[in-house]
């Protein structure tokens, strides 16, 4: 994630900052109010970041 955020961070574009805030806080909402999930949500929520962030990932490099 780090990485993703430096590498857009190094190109912004007005279209990329909302993507960039979005990547940078959804990670840290669901540590801060993860502990009220049911661990199987806490499950799905994680995957769904890091399935947002790949696929971002992969759009911003083609």
């Amino acid at each position: 994630m780090i990485a993703f955020i430096a590498d857009l961070a190094a190109r912004p574009t007005p279209a990329r900052r909302p993507l960039m805030i979005a990547d940078a806080l959804l990670p840290v909402t669901l540590g801060l109010f993860g502990n009220s999930l049911n661990i199987g949500w806490f499950v799905w929520a994680l995957t769904g970041i890091v399935a947002w962030q790949a696929s971002h990932a992969l759009t911003a490099r083609s």
